[in-house]
């Protein structure tokens, strides 16, 4: 209006701006946008907690999360002391976030204390970017707090490209700044409006973007002196760059930090909604007479429980299926339990591989971050041992990988795994997420073949042992630890899979025999016996050939060290105690029969029956294996494998002769204790009750 004029004076009357604009035959009449026009065609109303897309948002089950839902509360009506104004929620995928956020939004509404929020969604294009999200947020604060509408306006009107401003100006102009102007005036009271709650920030496509907006809102309240009254309830998976922006200087004095962990008992929440859920389907569900009366049994809930981990998500993408008017309940509960297959095109859990394999797509370095999710994920054969390899340090130490390495592989996946430090085991938050990865219908690409998987372990398993004896490198603790590891699953993997023939081929060349006994515990021999034990009853291609060939390394071994002995006697004594049931003391004690010209101060009579000296482990009896005296027996009764060393008639008679010389010659007693500066009496007394009634029996000559 009067846009051409010059020395215009214009006094009373009431005016309306028309622009008229003139095309051909046909007129149009428009009028100017408002601050507020163009506030709405920068929002995204679609981000709404109540937004009419949004019309089946989730929201926490009735009495179910209420001791987090009343903490929260707790921090919205605490005293406004703004040293904390910022609240960040954060836990596991599927933990719940959006649904306690969009409870809180409700229950701040119904008590006119909400302002604003927004609701990220990677899978909506108008609420996965947050170039929207100022706009967004001061249209809502337009709308709950009228007194700042025209504040609001005048800042759009005075600068109509406020939108491609940077956040933090934005939000300056649009909120911080009309907000701080009504505080100071004293029209803002005390129960005004004050909670804007912005969900799901993760899911924000930008990672940059979810940076800069936790930085905006410290930079831009900072810059206030924290005196608008508002405070942001932040909720989001833990990732680790919004870790990082969070422990910023600026941000980190100024949040309240909330796990959803298990210090809240999700468990038992999670069983009350899937009981209640269960309830309603048995009650409506159009099918229901096919629904038997006992379902689903108590067994059924805490296995649904159970596998939930803690994380909502799994239990309502059951409750989904189950429910789902064109399927029957109880068939579809079945399938979930893995008692029957789903149907054709049928998929179960649809919503969970979709969040699974957006989560995993976005990891950098897929396969070797899958090579390691293998090793958490597969079940551990050994149910009584810890699953070493689980723990980062260990698992870095077998595979060959840089300090650190483990962790920044697994980084992108923090809303699925749990990573402490380096000597913590690493917790898979979802047991659901193996289930995914081990079905291939369900990962595709990203599959992990327990067969596969399973005998690439095996390899690697025979490649540190062989790395280890090449060097050895038996020195340091996780050295030893991890080859204690190797030894023992190396057989479990035999005796579970059948070995491929890249296996077949590195267990032949795997030194099995000798390390175990320069290590030389006791856990070392048992290894060793149950390495024997699973070839020798093991089905699958080559096992005996694998089973000789180690057998006979096994027996050069013996024969090598048995050339250290003094005396054929001497070995005919110690293999001849091999039928014998003694205790460690009484056998001590009989290694003084050994002949009198022997040096007294040969290590042979000490390392006899002690587990110190691992080098002639096999003749120990101290803490006796009888699978393993077994073994020794098979070799001894052998003459084409113990050759000169056999348990012959003669044998059984040079001892007998030997023990017929103790009980017969009087003084033994005072010469063994004079010799030998022992003074076990009392074993001497057992031994010679032993030998007065048992005499080693020779095998028919």
């Amino acid at each position: 209006m009067f846009g051409q004029g010059q020395n215009t004076l214009v006094t009373g009357g009431t005016f309306v701006d028309r622009r008229v604009e003139y095309h051909g035959k046909h007129t149009h009449v428009s009028k100017q946008s408002t601050g507020i026009d163009n506030l709405i065609k920068a929002s995204s109303p679609s981000a709404f907690y109540n937004a009419g897309n949004r019309f089946d948002a989730p929201k926490c089950h009735p009495n179910t999360r209420t001791a987090i839902l009343d903490k929260i509360m707790e921090w919205v009506v605490g005293n406004l002391t703004l040293d904390e104004f910022v609240l960040w929620l954060y836990g596991p995928a599927g933990a719940g976030k959006s649904a306690i956020a969009q409870t809180i939004a409700e229950r701040c509404h119904a008590r006119n204390l909400l302002l604003a929020t927004f609701f990220f969604s990677n899978t909506d294009h108008n609420r996965n970017q947050g170039n929207t999200l100022i706009a967004t947020l001061a249209y809502q604060v337009a709308l709950y707090l009228p007194i700042a509408r025209g504040l609001i306006e005048q800042a759009v009107d005075h600068d109509p490209l406020i939108f491609t401003r940077s956040l933090k100006d934005q939000l300056q102009s649009l909120i911080i700044g009309p907000i701080l102007l009504l505080a100071d005036s004293g029209a803002l009271t005390q129960s005004a409006p004050s909670v804007i709650v912005i969900d799901g920030l993760d899911e924000c496509l930008d990672t940059d973007m979810q940076c800069m907006i936790l930085d905006a809102i410290s930079t831009a309240m900072q810059d206030s002196e924290n005196r608008a009254p508002l405070r942001f309830l932040v909720a989001s998976r833990p990732e680790a760059h919004l870790y990082i922006q969070f422990a910023d200087p600026k941000l980190f004095p100024t949040t309240t930090r909330f796990p959803l962990d298990d210090k809240y008992y999700p468990s038992a929440d999670i069983t009350r909604y899937l009981e209640d859920s269960f309830k309603k389907i048995k009650a409506t569900h159009p099918l229901r007479k096919f629904i038997p009366g006992i379902w689903p049994t108590s067994r059924d809930i805490n296995t649904l429980a159970n596998k939930s981990s803690g994380q909502f998500i799994y239990a309502a993408t059951v409750v989904q299926y189950v429910s789902a008017t064109r399927n029957q309940p109880a068939q579809c509960l079945d399938v979930v339990l893995g008692l029957r297959p789903p149907r054709t095109n049928h998929a179960p859990f649809a919503h969970l591989d979709a969040l699974y394999t957006k989560i995993i797509s976005n990891v950098e370095d897929i396969p070797s971050t899958l090579r390691i999710l293998g090793f958490l994920l597969l079940p551990n054969v050994d149910t009584t041992s810890e699953n070493l390899l689980k723990i980062p340090r260990l698992l870095e130490k077998f595979l060959g990988l840089d300090d650190g390495e483990v962790q920044r592989l697994l980084i992108d996946l923090a809303s699925l795994i749990s990573y402490q430090d380096q000597n913590t085991e690493i917790r898979v938050l979802h047991a659901s997420f193996g289930d995914f990865l081990l079905d291939e219908t369900r990962s595709k690409e990203y599959f992990i073949d327990p067969i596969e998987f399973s005998n690439r372990v095996s390899l690697m398993y025979c490649e540190f042992i062989q790395r280890s004896h090449a060097a050895h490198e038996y020195s340091e603790d996780d050295d030893l630890t991890i080859l204690h590891y190797s030894y023992r699953h190396l057989v479990e993997n035999c005796s579970k899979v059948t070995p491929s023939g890249d296996v077949i081929e590195e267990l032949l060349e795997t030194p099995i025999v000798p390390p175990l006994f320069y290590l030389g515990t006791y856990q070392d021999l048992q290894y060793f016996l149950d390495f024997f034990s699973c070839l020798e009853s093991a089905t699958f291609a080559n096992a005996l050939n694998i089973y000789d060939h180690h057998l006979k390394i096994w027996d050069e071994y013996l024969l090598g060290e048995m050339q250290s002995f003094p005396s054929l006697l001497y070995i005919y004594v110690c293999s001849v105690l091999l039928h014998a049931d003694f205790t460690g003391s009484i056998y001590s004690t009989l290694c003084c029969l050994l002949p009198d010209h022997w040096d007294p101060e040969f290590s042979h009579i000490k390392w006899l029956y002690t587990w110190d000296r691992s080098d002639n482990l096999y003749f120990t009896i101290e803490r006796p294996s009888p699978a393993y005296r077994g073994m020794l027996l098979d070799f001894f009764t052998d003459k084409e494998r113990s050759g000169r060393y056999m348990l012959s008639g003669k044998a059984y008679a040079a001892v007998s002769t030997l023990f017929m010389e103790y009980i017969s010659v009087r003084g033994t007693k005072n010469r063994i204790e004079a010799h030998h500066e022992w003074k076990h009496s009392d074993d001497l007394d057992d031994l010679d009750s032993y030998f007065g009634s048992h005499s080693p029996t020779a095998p028919p000559a």
